[in-house]
């Protein structure tokens, strides 16, 4: 009780800072160093460290301890990948960086990782429990032992929905304080992903898309999700999907919800509503344009113009103007190419050997054979009796 951790990443023992966190061999496990080390020796010392560490330890696990705990759930295969790289980063990461093993997880595994406190969202995959105000504060301080920063940057404001940054912070701290960043704009990743799931119903027509008063304020503060939820992605497209065993609600194509099946023998009519359920989201549209409504804007706690921005981050259009403003998403179309020109083969091999004709004429014509006139031996010469030698 005597030992406490600042904000600045120093270790105080009766109001007196004794050591300060360093980057260490994990950003879960930072080292200590004594800040009074030349007044203690040997023995003294080596105890001292072992205290402090055991405190800092035990502090880590107690404030983070849904992040600590990845490590001992019963994961296997892609499932273990993303517990881990989540840990890695301190409980919050995009979700594209993880499309590779989210598409190998079965509903088994989202139910393991639902039960580990991790949610699989549309735009993010995060940890909810750890967006409250005290994890939130211990996290971004490990962030910056980590990265080994001079100043140590305070934590973003407690319980804000949304604020304007300034700049001087690169994302990732921002990310692992469980906010994504558009341009200036961070918004909390919770609050996000319900506005995602409330767009992607809208785009669909599963969601009544009234217009917000012109008047109203939407709120800036709320309190984090404390439960970990798979999302549910009612297009069908690139989401997770909710394990039956683990899910607590199935979302109805009228936008309502219903309650899981009580007892066993109703089992059977339950999956089979659920695939007819399943069969019908199929059929409908998918990109039909809507209008924002009040509750989206409530949601991230923005104006209509920083609303625009986020939309357009996430991929949607805005047409028409006023009253008639509806937002759609946009199309991606894949380039067609043309078909690429391929030589004729028999072109080319009645080329081939014409060309050998050609280099062989070259070769000819370069190098003309020359015979060598035998040189006549002078009479008057010593050596002149030497040619008749052989015919005799």
């Amino acid at each position: 009780a005597d030992i406490a951790l600042d904000e600045t990443g120093k270790v105080i023992w009766q109001e007196t800072p004794v050591a300060t966190l360093a980057k260490g061999e994990n950003i879960l496990k930072p080292r200590l160093i004594l800040l009074a080390s030349e007044q203690l020796n040997g023995s003294a010392q080596e105890a001292v460290i072992r205290r402090l560490n055991d405190w800092l330890s035990g502090t880590i696990e107690n404030r983070l301890k849904p992040l600590v705990q990845l490590e001992s759930l019963p994961l296997a295969g892609p499932a273990r990948g993303i517990a881990f790289q989540l840990s890695e980063n301190l409980g919050a990461m995009q979700r594209f960086k993880l499309n590779d093993q989210i598409r190998l997880l079965d509903k088994k595994d989202y139910g393991r990782l639902k039960f580990g406190g991790i949610r699989v969202g549309y735009e993010h995959v995060f940890m909810p429990i750890l967006l409250k105000p005290d994890p939130t504060a211990l996290r971004c301080l490990l962030w910056a032992v980590y990265q080994e920063r001079r100043e140590i940057p305070p934590a973003p404001p407690a319980g804000r929905v949304s604020f304007e940054t300034d700049g001087k912070l690169p994302w990732t701290y921002y990310m692992t304080a469980g906010y994504a960043v558009f341009d200036k704009l961070a918004v909390r990743l919770d609050m996000l992903d319900r506005l995602a799931s409330l767009l992607r119903r809208a785009s669909r027509g599963l969601l009544e898309t009234t217009p917000p008063p012109a008047t109203a304020e939407a709120p800036s503060e709320a309190a984090p999700d404390t439960a970990a939820e798979v999302t549910v992605d009612v297009t069908g497209e690139n989401s997770a999907e909710v394990p039956e065993s683990v899910a607590a609600a199935t979302v109805t194509a009228e936008g309502e919800t219903e309650a899981p099946a009580a007892s066993s023998g109703e089992e059977g009519a339950t999956t089979a509503a659920t695939q007819e359920t399943l069969a019908k989201k199929r059929d409908l549209p998918r990109n039909l344009p809507f209008k924002p409504t009040h509750e989206m804007l409530s949601l991230v706690g923005t104006t209509r113009e920083q609303f625009a921005l986020i939309l357009d981050k996430l991929g949607y259009v805005a047409e028409g103007e006023g009253e008639d403003l509806t937002y759609r998403k946009k199309s991606f179309k894949k380039k067609t190419r043309g078909p690429r020109q391929q030589p004729q083969k028999n072109e080319q091999k009645t080329a081939a050997p014409d060309r050998k004709k050609s280099k062989g004429k070259q070769t000819e014509q370069k190098r003309p054979q020359v015979k060598e006139k035998e040189k006549e031996i002078d009479p008057d010469s010593p050596f002149a009796i030497l040619k008749t030698l052989g015919k005799k």
